[in-house]
Order: structure tokens, then C-alpha cells, then sequence
């Protein structure tokens, strides 16, 4: 939460009481949101309790996590059809935001029952924790993360496992794929690809051994 003042357009350095005041004005806004009959309303109630760091929103949020009231579809090729829950995932994104690690389990839960695409999503939201835009960030959780992944690397699910081993592999100093050289020639390119990107920031004779038999891998950019 940022605050500048209008006549300045500075940043301005908020006090705790002053920020408790910012937090319960736009809470009383966006409370009757998160009840709304309209879907459109229920996203922005729980992203802006969820922003704000409201902690009285949580039974909220698990709640509207459970809401898959469509809100759009998506196509693929090669892939059905797949209904979009956007309350849902803004309700996930809010968990996260609010009780962090503690909503893995709830996500988790959710992760074999959900649709393709919403499989990616939540997926994407799991990912937030200790990344920024594009890198890792190492966060008080992370170890906590590290091991999450490392448990959905071994779902029988494809769209959840080959992600979650691509998230263990940018993590990974490469202990783990040093134990699980199989994963070079893993079905998924994009576990292969992670997994070399790995071994070119190694120095070891068997990370050598494994770019060797890599080179001869079907797919050009591996």
C-alpha cells in the first residue's frame, strides 16, 4: 500500500495508526462487495481485503475460494474447452497474500479437481510466494515452498507434476537432479529444458556428463 500526498505527489511515510485508518476505509467499501450477486464485485472485494493485508477477510477468502461461479472460457490447442473461476482465483491469490504458507494446503486440495487451465492458474498463484515478476526471491517461506513443490513433483497428474518439477529444478543447486538424472529426458520439454539450464550453471563432472547426453536431444532449444 502506497499513499502520496495530492499536493505534493509524494510519497508519503504513513504512520501505523494512519495506515489502520486507510485499511478500514476502503475494508468498508469493499466488504459488501465480497457479497455481492455480481461475480465482477466479488474479485475486486477480496483482491483489495486481500491488498490490504485485511486479516478479518481470511474466513472470507476461504470461503469465496470454494466459488466457481463462471466468469469466462478459454480454448487451447489439443485442449478442451475450460470454464475460467476468476472469483476463485483471486480468492487464492488473497489466501496467499494473507496467511501465506498456510494456504498451500487449501490450494493443494483444489489442485486435482480443477479444470486445465485452472490447474495453471492456481498453479501461477502458488508460484507468487517467493518469486518476483521473474526471478526467485528468497523469502522467510521458502524452504517451506521448496518443499511444497517438491511433494507436487511427485503427483500422478502431468499438469501438476511437470510444473512443480520445473519449480523444484529453478530452485535446485542441483542435489535433486543429481538424484533424478532421469529427468533429462523427462516426456515434458519444458522439465528438460529447466533441468539444462540448470546443468550450464555447474560445475561438476556429472553435470558435464549430463549436457553431453542432453546434446542429443530432439528438441532444438534444449
Amino acid at each position: 500500500m502506497r499513499s502520496f500526498g495530492l499536493s505534493t505527489g509524494k510519497l508519503l511515510d504513513l504512520s501505523e495508526d494512519q495506515r489502520a485508518k486507510i485499511v478500514d476505509l476502503v475494508s468498508q467499501k469493499a466488504e459488501p462487495w465480497v457479497e455481492s450477486e455480481n461475480a465482477g464485485e466479488r474479485i475486486r472485494g477480496i483482491t483489495l481485503l486481500g491488498g490490504m493485508g485485511a486479516t478479518e477477510a481470511i474466513p472470507t477468502a476461504k470461503r469465496l475460494f470454494h466459488d466457481k461461479t463462471r466468469t469466462g472460457s478459454v480454448w487451447r490447442s489439443g485442449r478442451p474447452s475450460a470454464e475460467i473461476y476468476g472469483v476463485q482465483e483471486a480468492a487464492a491469490r488473497a489466501l496467499i497474500r494473507l496467511i501465506r504458507v498456510d494456504a498451500f494446503p487449501i490450494i493443494e486440495e483444489e489442485l486435482p479437481k480443477a479444470n486445465w487451465h485452472m490447474r495453471e492458474e492456481l498453479l501461477n498463484v502458488l508460484r507468487k510466494l517467493d518469486t518476483t515478476a521473474y526471478e526467485l526471491a528468497e523469502s522467510p517461506d521458502s524452504a517451506t515452498v521448496v518443499e511444497m513443490w517438491k511433494r507436487l513433483a511427485e503427483h500422478s497428474l502431468d499438469d501438476i507434476r511437470h510444473p512443480a518439477l520445473c519449480e523444484v529444478l529453478r530452485r535446485d543447486d542441483g542435489t535433486y537432479l543429481f538424484d533424478h538424472p532421469e529427468l533429462i529426458e523427462s516426456e515434458s520439454d519444458s522439465v528438460r529444458g529447466t533441468a539444462v539450464r540448470l546443468l550450464a550453471k555447474l560445475d561438476s563432472p556429472t553435470a558435464s556428463t549430463l549436457l553431453r547426453k542432453a546434446i542429443t536431444d530432439k528438441n532444438e532449444t534444449i
